[in-house]
């Protein structure tokens, strides 16, 4: 693959561990080439800023990979072994919540930045992605090779809005799943990833070329493994009485995939939906003005919050520079908005303002680039551009 222009911007100065070409997608192809030379130049002066924060660390990768993956495993005993109902509960919950750190290491290592080492990094994320039931190969297309490279664009992707005419012509079933998908509702948002994931990284690979799903097929055995050799451990633990095996696989298999499923729907929702974000339809003329680091909102928790999360709402400065590890992110996202000024796009984590987001956001009209309800009412400002402000370089903080 040929090297991109804000690849090339790192110079000499590059960091002690080089941006590879699978890392910095969002660089490259035709999302890339196809901006305007402004917001070309605005991204490779945000690259050669944010450089300095692509330092992988291994032990730092790897003690957070045990740690979460020490938790995950204690929350399974307690979910198995506890005999207080409300300690079982607790144990599923908190494997639900590390299954959600697991995504987001599996998400780093699968870029190449959790640790130094490329073999350790495909190791862990094989490991971490298996429990979630998401297939690595299928996981790597649909974030590498669109997700990056078509940002908020025309490839599908959880969470991409139906236009009001698309929406209305949908089965009554589909449109149910749509309304699923704009909803704060918890328990919405966890039956609508599962499907949706299903369908296009877990198992079923209908959507991708055939050498993928070739490729994907030695991960879709690992995980029908995992679930099967779970499930049997636990049905022989109990001497096959199906009664307490069925409460066990609810409590040990399905109640922490609901809880991670639902919060990482969620989360994936805020990062990429906002009054202030556009989304496009194939070669639309306005997704040349727009820079990635306006496709992104950037949801600041406090910072205890965000070191559960692994920082996963600091998510603008990742797709400036794709090799940031998650354990850099927060100090990097604050540059980022620094050196972007009003152009970020930042939602203050409250109650009232995620749900205005899900209120708002419910369709997209991509000829006028305007949110509507499902109504059809328009919900924000027109978010169409056709010229871009002059660029200035950004300065890094003192």
């Amino acid at each position: 693959m040929k090297t991109s222009a804000a690849t090339a911007a790192l110079g000499p100065a590059a960091p002690t561990r080089s941006l590879d070409a699978t890392a910095v997608a969002s660089f490259t192809g035709p999302r890339d080439r196809a901006r305007s030379s402004d917001a070309r130049a605005r991204q490779r002066h945000l690259v050669r800023a944010l450089a300095r924060h692509v330092r992988s660390d291994t032990a730092t990768g790897v003690r957070l990979a045990l740690a979460d993956y020490a938790l995950f495993l204690l929350g399974l005993a307690l979910a198995a072994f506890a005999t207080h109902p409300a300690l079982r509960i607790a144990g599923a919950l908190l494997a639900g919540l590390k299954l959600c750190g697991f995504s987001v290491l599996g998400h780093d290592a699968a870029h190449n930045m959790l640790t130094r080492s490329r073999p350790l990094n495909k190791l862990i994320a094989v490991a971490v992605f298996t429990p979630c039931l998401f297939n690595y190969r299928l996981w790597l297309h649909a974030h590498h090779a669109l997700h990056h490279t078509w940002t908020n664009g025309a490839p599908p992707d959880i969470h991409k809005p139906f236009t009001l005419q698309q929406y209305r012509a949908l089965p009554a079933w589909r449109r149910l799943c749509v309304r699923a998908s704009r909803s704060p509702s918890l328990i919405a948002q966890s039956l609508y990833f599962i499907y949706d994931r299903l369908t296009r990284v877990t198992i079923f690979s209908r959507v991708y070329p055939a050498v993928v799903r070739r490729q994907a097929v030695p991960f879709t055995l690992l995980t029908l493994a995992y679930l099967g050799g779970t499930a049997a451990l636990l049905a022989w633990r109990r001497h096959f009485e199906w009664a307490e095996t069925l409460i066990d696989v609810f409590l040990v298999m399905v109640l922490p995939l609901l809880v991670f499923h639902a919060l990482t729907s969620i989360v994936l929702f805020l990062q990429h939906t906002h009054p202030r974000i556009p989304w496009f339809a194939p070669d639309d003329p306005v997704e040349q003005a727009y820079g990635q680091e306006e496709l992104v909102a950037h949801v600041p928790l406090p910072r205890w919050l965000g070191n559960l999360m692994h920082y996963s709402l600091e998510h603008p400065v990742h797709h400036i520079v794709p090799t940031i590890p998650c354990y850099h992110a927060r100090e990097a996202q604050a540059e980022l908005n620094l050196l972007i000024g009003p152009r970020a796009v930042v939602l203050k984590p409250t109650l009232g303002n995620i749900r205005s987001v899900f209120r708002r956001c419910k369709l997209y009209d991509y000829e006028t680039h305007r949110w509507r309800d499902f109504d059809g009412r328009y919900t924000s400002g027109s978010l169409a551009r056709s010229v871009r402000e002059p660029i200035t370089t950004p300065r890094r903080p003192a």
